[in-house]
């Protein structure tokens, strides 16, 4: 399927890879749009269903097995009966979970005009997965309409074969796939009203993809702004015994550990509005008396919490291990001068307690002074591949806070072909902040597509700082503005339009 999206702010580096553009010159039907992509692991499979428009005068007969299975043979879907069949075993394998008798009244019940076939199948590896409703175990019935009137245009064929024959369907030449996925994971959805879109996201590996069914554009348009936040940084202490010298909210031993917003009453409101994830920092979360709260509330409310530390002593608690499940993302912090011992000990607590490191990415601040730089970029990633870390988010450095009056002491050209060769040499998957892409900003518009990341604040995430009851576009934006005591899903999208 095609690649996913990534959350705003953020790509991967390396050779994209370009979403197809269905059909040919001929091509009549409306086509996806999509946007915000992230690239995924390509997933390879041994049956191949893919779509295909065909022109107007050519309309090709129905050739598949009438029993609802669809496997690794050739078949053609194109009448509306042999498309909904199709459909029905789509929706038929998302609800394997649920009883029998439950899943055929479901089937009878939305796809009216075909029938169930209680030993059909699409093969494993071509099945659509179909995003949940936010929050829920159910399947989204808004989604799943709209991908059946996508699916049931006139000029539209399902085609099935496999990819261990050289012999290819005769009709694929222009076959393209939707932009939904196999890939493992739970997927929610919700709809952005103001664009017309759909935005998927899997809870498991942080995947996100937005896209439309109606409008007949490219695959690749500028979805610039979105109806309401898909991510949220949250401060919930200024409290931080580490007292780095280039930390840009100026978090100290002294700084306060008390809210002045409810991060209950926070978190309701981000439910209200299908808000996929929070990114939960300070100060130190991870010392904050709110902070398993804060992890279990929004896990309990179907919100991936995620959080960046320099607390290691968290890692050497066992019970920590139990509130961090299902937690998306862990950063952990590291200093050019001491990321040896940081790596090495956090391995060691990791590997101890047999927690798996693939939530886990180390954290670095890019450029200026007293910051990495190419040489130690390199170091940094050596230690990650002995250690098995494969995930590494770049910072660019901000001028405010303890860091105020930084200075560039880089080659960009130099340190940005470094973040490319890493990238290949040790495996490392590599993700960025905004502040990245901005000082980057020559070197990304030539060799990265535009549709996988964005260069402002604010258009698909905001922060509310909840220790002084803010709100703003980034936790480094220069005005935040003030939150009344009591919030509702209005009061935060009044702000975030504004952004």
């Amino acid at each position: 399927m095609v690649p996913l999206a990534k959350p705003p702010g953020r790509f991967k580096l390396g050779a994209p890879q370009t979403p197809p553009t269905p059909g040919s010159g001929h091509y009549t039907g409306k086509k996806m749009k999509v946007s915000n992509i992230r690239l995924g692991h390509a997933t390879n499979s041994s049956s191949l269903h893919s779509l295909i428009f065909l022109p107007p005068n050519q309309k090709p007969s129905d050739d598949y097995s009438k029993d609802g299975c669809f496997g690794w043979e050739f078949f053609t879907c194109f009448s509306h009966k042999a498309k909904m069949d199709y459909l029905t075993m789509v929706l038929q394998s998302n609800l394997r979970h649920f009883d029998p008798q439950v899943t055929e009244y479901i089937i009878r019940s939305v796809c009216t005009d075909t029938k169930f076939f209680p030993r059909g199948y699409i093969d494993h590896q071509s099945i659509i997965t179909l995003p949940r409703k936010f929050g829920s175990d159910y399947i989204d019935e808004d989604f799943f309409l709209d991908l059946t009137n996508y699916i049931l245009q006139p000029n539209l064929a399902i085609l099935g074969g496999n990819d261990n024959t050289h012999e290819k369907h005769p009709l694929a030449t222009n076959a393209f796939r939707l932009p939904i996925t196999d890939k493992v994971g739970t997927w929610y959805c919700r709809k952005d009203g103001m664009n017309d879109e759909w935005v998927l996201y899997n809870s498991n590996s942080g995947d996100k993809i937005r896209f439309s069914f109606n409008r007949k554009q490219d695959f690749t348009t500028n979805t610039t702004k979105a109806e309401a936040p898909e991510l949220v940084d949250i401060k919930i202490t200024d409290y931080c015994p580490y007292q780095c010298p280039y930390c840009y909210q100026d978090s100290k031993p002294t700084g306060k550990q008390n809210t002045g917003l409810s991060l209950h009453n926070i978190i309701t409101t981000l439910a209200d509005l299908k808000v996929f994830e929070v990114a939960i920092g300070g100060g130190e979360p991870t010392l904050s008396k709110n902070f398993a709260g804060i992890i279990s509330y929004c896990k309990k409310l179907g919100i991936t919490p995620n959080f960046s530390t320099k607390n290691l002593d968290f890692f050497r608690d066992p019970k920590n291990y139990k509130l961090i499940e299902g937690v998306g993302g862990i950063a952990i912090s590291v200093e050019p001068y001491t990321y040896r011992k940081t790596i090495a000990e956090l391995y060691s607590c990791l590997n101890y307690h047999e927690y798996p490191k693939e939530q886990i990415s180390i954290q670095i601040i890019i450029g200026g002074d007293g910051f990495c730089t190419d040489c130690s970029l390199v170091n940094i990633a050596g230690s990650m591949y002995n250690f098995g870390f494969d995930k590494l988010t770049l910072l660019g450095y901000k001028l405010t806070g303890r860091a105020k009056g930084t200075q560039e002491r880089f080659d960009k050209n130099k340190l940005f072909n470094t973040i490319k060769e890493i990238s290949s040499k040790y495996w490392i998957k590599i993700g960025v902040d905004t502040q990245f892409i901005k000082m980057f900003k020559e070197q990304i518009q030539e060799q990265i597509p535009s549709y996988l990341y964005h260069e402002e604040e604010g258009k698909f995430s905001c922060y509310i700082d909840a220790v002084e009851g803010k709100i703003g576009a980034s936790s480094y934006c220069r005005e935040l503005i003030d939150l009344p005591v009591r919030l509702t899903p209005e009061i935060i999208l009044e702000h975030f339009k504004s952004f």
